[in-house]
């Protein structure tokens, strides 16, 4: 059996792993088989480099193609150690962030480089990220006036999301966009980046036509991802409006759906020869 025509792309968070970041044996057993029969896997997170690393290492995982990171503002090749893209924001990034930390004290706020995370303020929320979510080698000291920022990240309780979102969208924001990653975390990125160009980069450089591309993601930060896939999925834990979205519907993150997806593309590649 022949899958190398396959690309599959898949989220961390919700998707790829449960919400206790545990990867399934349904999962962890089918990525290995899709790759020894020649099929393409990475990775598309909202996370830091060394992040994915992290959990590459901790779950045994291997990918064969660069995956996507800080939302699509990095594409990084694990196999070769080095970046093939960036996407950085634009310098007038850093008024948006004083302006919205000057509005709400309650906010926490970080800015992703492509080679750590700088903390910028604290909260709750970045206390439970810093512990649960990144290494602590994901965190550097850098100057953040010199530095290209791949993305800055808002931790918003969550009662409070929708005024933030207001208001920065009325903040003048040329050059950048606003994403929600899940009920209390909201980005800022470079308006050309997002997971769905690092797919499309990718189909570009290895040749991978659109209708045999896969990808699965669980939340709106996904949506274009989703979108320049031929054969978009969410897990069955996905919000009611990413599954009207996106109706192939998978079963939950904890029971194995890239598992699932992959069955789905092996099957495929089994009838076709």
């Amino acid at each position: 059996m022949d899958c190398s025509r396959f690309l599959l792309v898949t989220d961390v968070d919700g998707t790829l792993l449960d919400h206790h970041a545990v990867l399934s044996p349904r999962n962890k057993e089918k990525i290995e088989t899709f790759m020894q029969l020649g099929g393409g896997f990475c990775i598309a997170s909202g996370r830091s480099r060394m992040s994915v690393q992290h959990v590459l290492e901790q779950t045994g995982l291997h990918v064969n193609r660069p995956c996507i990171l800080i939302n699509g503002s990095l594409l990084y090749d694990y196999e070769k150690g080095e970046e093939t893209e960036r996407t950085p924001l634009p310098p007038t990034a850093r008024e948006v962030m004083e302006q919205v930390l000057d509005r709400f004290p309650q906010v926490g706020a970080e800015v992703f480089l492509t080679d750590g995370i700088v903390p910028v303020r604290d909260n709750d929320l970045l206390v439970h990220h810093r512990k649960y979510e990144e290494p602590a080698d994901s965190f550097v000291e850098r100057n953040l006036r010199t530095a290209p920022w791949g993305k800055l990240l808002f931790a918003v309780p969550p009662e409070k999301m929708g005024e933030v979102e207001r208001f920065c969208q009325a903040l003048p924001h040329s050059g950048m966009k606003f994403v929600a990653s899940c009920d209390h975390y909201y980005e800022v990125m470079a308006e050309q980046a997002d997971k769905g160009a690092g797919v499309r980069a990718l189909s570009r450089r290895f040749g991978y036509r659109r209708e045999n591309i896969a990808a699965i993601g669980d939340y709106f930060n996904d949506v274009e991802m989703l979108g320049a896939a031929g054969i978009p999925a969410v897990p069955g834990n996905a919000p009611d409006a990413m599954k009207r979205m996106f109706p192939h519907v998978l079963c939950r993150c904890e029971d194995g759906a890239v598992g699932e997806l992959i069955e789905e593309l092996m099957a495929r590649c089994e009838r076709d020869g």
